[in-house]
């Protein structure tokens, strides 16, 4: 049983042994790039990851709009790793907002982590918002991921509607700390309220991690971005 003081966070010993643990410090990376973590002491570690969201489609009309969704996220369990053993991080872009251009709101890059013993795990960027081969304007797909303990889908990005409840749909389980749930879609039309706030020429970006990007309904305005990528590790030191 691992232990932060009082606190339980898994059964990860062979044989049901027990450790004391130093309080958890955590450690964040956000946006794209290519980062490395390196273990401080000997000790255990947590890592939750979110894939970057997909951007919102160009404006569609006054009633009608379509955007981005979430992205994937995995959770690796509490693992040992000693002094200097690191974690190799990348993280992709943020899916770009649609414009006249190009009114397909762009698919958000992936989130890779892996461990010291070559364990890897993907977490994929959700897809942007965009016009279904019936001509309607549809919300982006999911991100998913794969290789973590703890796999999970982002939300799919709302697309246009009528009814007040239409266009949020969120992942399995909202995005937070404990790494289970992946990104939440993007809002689409149909009267939703609050209504998604923007500026003069690109609509509201998705929340940090990983949330998908806001259509739009004001003529001439670009989708939002999606928000970003983002891995937080959690690391307790082995104390004596």
């Amino acid at each position: 049983m691992l232990k932060h003081g009082a606190r339980s966070i898994g059964n990860a010993l062979p044989g049901g042994g027990q450790v004391n643990l130093a309080p958890a410090v955590s450690t964040s990376f956000v946006g794209e790039g290519n980062y490395t973590y390196t273990a401080p002491a000997d000790g255990y570690a947590e890592v939750y990851a979110f894939a970057p969201g997909g951007g919102g489609r160009y404006y569609g009309g006054a009633s009608n709009m379509a955007s981005g969704a979430g992205g994937g996220a995995g959770r690796f369990d509490p693992f040992k790793i000693q002094k200097g053993q690191a974690i190799s991080i990348t993280i992709g872009a943020v899916g770009a907002g649609g414009t006249s251009a190009a009114p397909t709101g762009g698919t958000g890059g992936n989130t890779t982590v892996q461990k010291p013993d070559g364990t890897t795990g993907v977490a994929t960027g959700g897809t942007g918002g965009f016009t279904n081969s019936s001509g309607v304007l549809a919300g982006g797909v999911g991100g998913s991921a794969s290789g973590f303990d703890l796999n999970s889908n982002g939300g799919n990005g709302g697309g246009a509607g009528t009814r007040p409840t239409s266009g949020q749909n969120n992942g399995s389980i909202p995005p937070n700390f404990d790494g289970r749930g992946g990104g939440v879609g993007g809002i689409g039309a149909g009267m939703q309220f609050p209504l998604p706030t923007h500026d003069a020429s690109n609509a509201r970006p998705g929340a940090t991690p990983g949330n998908g990007g806001n259509g739009t309904t004001t003529s001439g305005q670009n989708g939002g971005i999606g928000g970003a990528g983002q891995v937080m590790i959690a690391f307790s030191e082995i104390k004596p």
